[in-house]
């Protein structure tokens, strides 16, 4: 039987404890602080579902922007590759520009050959002019000794036509002379005549031999006559008489003719006959010389293409007028007859002395012209042979004009290669420029990247202070529900120091003991769940406040890294200002290239017009030398003009080369130029590159640590989530479970 004492302990403990906990669970603070502490964590539920909200939306950004990252890690592969292509393209530019300056160079080398060899074929074409010249003055010379030449013909053939006069005239005096033999014959009937005539007919050829040495016509007439009959015609022209001799010939003439008688005028008469065939003959034979000089002089005309002079012959005004016969009166006067006989005698000692000076001068004449032409034969087979070389020369300069058109064609070739690559160089520029735009677009589109970047992290930033703010919140609810769960604990401690006394003075109540005892454990139980569930708490607020210094630190750090990434954008803006800067002024100077080198092809057009117009005219001058080669004075002034022609041509040819030549020097420094500013262009697309690529690993390590820190929030955030969800349910089961304790 229980002791009503213990009974009625237990009773009033248990009564206390009913009115402790009614009190504890009646007690107005308390529900106000639970309906605080609901409003609260709805409150955190609220924030909290902003925050995932908040999260998403900045997960999707980041998606955006990792999207925006893909795209400018594309638009840098393409551009890579871009410049890859560009280089390739630069390189095959570089080594056809080297090619070209190969070439330039070989062409300068051959036109320093083809300037010297035009050089040593002027010096060729002045020496042929100088002998042209020389030439000309020979053609002048001849010109004026055949006029010479011609007038002596003229002389000649006039002294020809006087001999043939003199003939006819010896013919009619010897008719008269017959006439008056044959009158005085018959009117003489004397017998002396015939001892005359005896005595005649005995004269000893040697004793007329030995009278040529005595002065006196009548020696000299029979010496003649008779060598004339003997055929020694050499020595006819080579008698000399003077015109004393012929003046004492005449006065003897006379003298004898009076002391002759008629048959010493037959003989007289058949010598005169004799002597005058002679003559006949030796005027014949001079119209054969003459003739045959005529010949000569014709052949030598047609030789030489030009005259031949020859020496002054004698003055025909000095030859000896031959008398005139007289006429007879009276036929039968002896005296008459005479006289023509001493008219005849000195008319051929005149015609004689004539035909010995005339045949002297003419064997002078006949000497110095086959000398003369000899040596115009000598002169004429080196002017052949100078034409000959004129024609080889002029052939190499056919020849040599044939090369200097193939180079000027190839001069062309080169232009218009050196063009072609010009305007590959400006397809490389043009390229350049639309990679340089793509660039400047990317790193606008970066730029418009990172400002958006920029724009969610101080967003992300905002959102972590709220977080932080609503974390303080939480820390502080926290830090007052553990105030209180410390306050009810210690309560509970002395409500169960309280219990065992009551137990110990109320054995009676040792079953209700045990039942509160049970009721006890299970709500220690209770409380060690709910200092589980504070401990928990706590582990999650020290994440979470781990996770608040990490996120500060990540903060931190992606501020430093977007400081410093403005500043490479700062200084990639200055870099790219600059170079927009260089890029204007290398687009002006490439125009002005440009305009040099449409210039330049306004020359090169100009100087092939001119070529073709120089090779028209040396057409023309070839078809007129090949006109002219039947002439030769003709082939000489056609040779000097073309000599000339040749000099103005080649000079012309000369200067386009040079101009040609400075143009494509100033081209290959242009060229040059603009190759080192290419170079300077992709220097500085190869460092914006490069910082490009920096800041794409900084954008992806920022990614990354967002990344990070977005998936450590939102499990922290989750963490806290599902503790504010259990924490309301807890606590009212906490409440409900907890015993009250008797006072």
């Amino acid at each position: 039987m229980i002791d009503l004492n213990t009974f009625y302990i237990a009773l009033v403990a248990a009564f206390l404890i009913g009115a402790l906990v009614t009190w504890l669970f009646g007690r107005p603070g308390i529900r106000r602080r639970t309906d605080e502490y609901e409003t609260q964590i709805g409150g955190l539920q609220g924030r909290i579902a902003r925050r995932e909200q908040e999260l998403a939306e900045s997960q999707a950004a980041v998606n955006d922007h990792l999207m925006e990252i893909d795209t400018l890690h594309a638009d840098k592969h393409a551009l890579q590759q871009q410049l890859a292509t560009n280089q390739d393209e630069l390189t095959a530019a570089r080594e056809a520009l080297t090619a070209v300056r190969h070439e330039l160079d070989d062409a300068v080398a051959g036109q320093e050959a083809l300037r010297q060899e035009v050089t040593l074929r002027q010096a060729e074409v002045d020496q042929l002019t100088t002998e042209l010249a020389d030439s000309q003055t020979a053609a002048t010379r001849l010109r004026t000794e055949f006029d010479a030449l011609a007038r002596s013909n003229t002389e000649l053939q006039e002294a020809l036509d006087e001999t043939n006069a003199l003939l006819d005239e010896l013919r009619a005096d010897e008719l008269a002379f017959n006439e008056a033999i044959e009158a005085a014959l018959v009117a003489d009937e004397l017998a002396e005549q015939e001892d005359y005539d005896d005595d005649l007919m005995e004269f000893d050829v040697d004793e007329e031999e030995d009278a040529v040495r005595g002065p006196g016509s009548e020696s000299l007439y029979y010496s003649a006559l008779a060598r004339t009959v003997e055929g020694d015609i050499e020595e006819v022209e080579g008698v000399v008489i003077t015109p004393e001799e012929i003046e004492a010939a005449r006065a003897n003439a006379v003298q004898e003719v009076l002391g002759m008688s008629a048959e010493d005028a037959k003989a007289e008469l058949a010598q005169l006959r004799r002597s005058l065939s002679v003559l006949t003959t030796v005027s014949a034979e001079m119209a054969t010389a003459f003739a045959r000089r005529n010949d000569e002089y014709d052949r030598l005309l047609t030789d030489l293409n030009g005259m031949v002079a020859a020496p002054a012959l004698p003055d025909l005004a000095r030859l000896p007028v031959p008398v005139a016969a007289p006429q007879l009166e009276d036929a039968s006067a002896p005296a008459a007859a005479l006289a023509g006989v001493a008219a005849m005698r000195t008319n051929l000692a005149a015609l004689a002395e004539h035909l010995a000076t005339t045949t002297d001068a003419h064997a002078e004449l006949q000497n110095e012209l086959q000398t003369e032409l000899h040596t115009r034969n000598a002169e004429l087979a080196d002017v052949r042979a100078r034409v000959e070389a004129l024609g080889g020369d002029l052939a190499a300069l056919s020849a040599e004009r044939a090369d200097l058109d193939a180079t000027l064609s190839a001069r062309t070739a080169e232009v218009d290669d050196v063009r072609r690559a010009l305007a590959t160089l400006e397809v490389q520029a043009q390229l350049a420029d639309d990679a340089r735009a793509a660039a400047e677009a990317n790193t606008a589109a970066r730029d418009a990247a990172l400002a958006d970047g920029a724009t969610s992290l101080a967003e992300l930033k905002a959102k972590l202070a709220e977080m932080d703010d609503a974390q303080g919140e939480l820390t502080r609810a926290l830090q007052a529900r553990e105030a209180e769960i410390a306050e009810l604990q210690e309560q509970l401690l002395d409500r169960a120091a309280e219990l065992q006394e009551l137990q110990a003075t109320t054995a009676h109540q040792a079953e209700d003991l045990a039942t509160r005892s049970s009721h006890a454990d299970a709500l220690a139980a209770q409380v060690a769940a709910l200092q589980s569930d504070v401990y928990t708490t706590s582990a999650a607020k020290s994440e979470v406040e781990g996770a608040l210094a990490e996120r500060d630190a990540g903060l931190a750090d992606l501020t430093a890294q977007l400081e410093g990434v403005q500043t490479e954008l700062d200084a990639t803006n200055a870099a790219k200002t600059d170079l927009e800067t260089t890029l204007h002024a290398r687009e002006e100077e490439l125009q002005a290239r440009q305009a040099d080198v449409e210039r330049l092809s306004q020359e090169l057009d100009a100087a092939n017009t001119a070529a073709a117009q120089v090779q028209e005219e040396l057409a023309a001058k070839t078809s007129e030398l090949d006109a002219a080669r039947n002439d030769y004075e003709l082939q000489l002034e056609a040779l000097s003009g073309q000599k000339a022609a040749v000099e103005d041509q080649v000079q012309a040819l000369q200067q386009q080369i040079a101009e040609t030549q400075g143009a494509l020097d100033t081209a290959t420094a242009e060229l040059a130029a603009l190759q080192g500013e290419k170079a300077d262009l992709e220097a500085n697309l190869a460092e914006a590159n490069a910082q490009l690529a920096q800041a794409n690993a900084e954008l992806d390590q920022a990614k990354e640590e967002t990344e990070r820190t977005g998936a450590e929030t939102a499990t922290k955030i989750a963490a806290m989530t599902a503790a504010a969800a259990v924490a309301p349910n807890k606590i009212p089961k906490a409440e409900k479970q907890r015993v009250p304790l008797q006072p």
